[in-house]
């Protein structure tokens, strides 16, 4: 795409303005978005909230740390660009900002949620962020992002593969099956995937191979604010009886462990 003041203007002559926020919405749908896709405001500022205590620390620094690794093996005069895909309100992201040290570095997001990427360029104003679906044609070019991360997001395995050449980097984050166990049989929250990594590697085994798997396991003592925030912040909210809230509210601390699992692939 091409920019033209405040406009991108792509090779169809397709033109999508750019937000006074920062971020570009490249859905091309005249249809109104339903409200159970993407991530609602209410999810959002709870998520928000909750990564803001720090709950999630070790998964991100994880996240980073992996980051870090692939970028210190690569030319720093390179242009090298990394895609969030399902970016949220930018809080992963935005814990990459200080490796932007690497020179030519672009960190880019993308979500289907409008409110999402909306937080996101708010939040990583160095960032580059568009909104798109994932099922759909991602509007980048062939072999053309160095790291893409997927953090508990939909997926596009073939969209993957185009925008990664040999030997470039697909990170995924999934919860193990104990994540957050004893909140799921208090709360009766949606049950977790059995053998989802074996899944995820067989999906992707024709074009990607799993180099490394990095289990993550907080123990947390939440308030009963951040107790709240966690239950609105994922889909189960759109699950959960009226009551869940007042529940939650008069709910003593309940100890449970966030389980995770930071999946490393390269491309073949």
């Amino acid at each position: 795409m091409q920019q033209q003041g405040r406009t991108l203007k792509c090779p169809q002559n397709h033109t999508f303005d750019i937000a006074r926020q920062g971020y570009v919405n490249l859905l091309q749908t005249r249809k109104k978005m339903p409200e159970t896709v993407g991530d609602s405001k209410e999810m959002l500022h709870a998520r928000r909230d909750f990564f803001a205590q720090d709950h999630y620390a070790p998964l991100s620094d994880g996240i980073k740390d992996l980051v870090a690794q692939q970028l210190h093996k690569r030319d720093s005069s390179k242009p090298t660009l990394i895609l969030d895909v399902g970016c949220g309100e930018g809080y992963y992201l935005d814990q990459l900002a200080d490796v932007q040290a690497f020179p030519q570095l672009c960190l880019m997001g993308m979500d289907i949620s409008k409110a999402a990427v909306r937080l996101a360029a708010r939040r990583v104003p160095n960032g580059r962020f568009f909104v798109s679906s994932v099922n759909g044609r991602i509007p980048l070019p062939d072999q053309s992002v160095f790291i893409i991360l997927n953090i508990f997001s939909p997926r596009n395995n073939y969209e993957f593969a185009r925008l990664l050449s040999a030997d470039r980097h697909l990170i995924i984050v999934i919860p193990q099956s104990n994540h957050l166990e004893t909140l799921r049989e208090h709360f009766g929250l949606l049950q977790i995937e059995s053998d989802k990594r074996e899944k995820i590697r067989q999906a992707l085994s024709d074009t990607f191979e799993l180099k490394t798997t990095t289990p993550i396991q907080i123990p947390l003592q939440l308030t009963n604010k951040d107790l709240e925030n966690l239950l609105r912040m994922t889909p189960n909210a759109r699950h959960l009886p009226a009551n869940t809230w007042e529940k939650a509210a008069a709910t003593h601390p309940i100890p449970t462990t966030a389980a995770f699992e930071i999946l490393h692939f390269m491309r073949r």
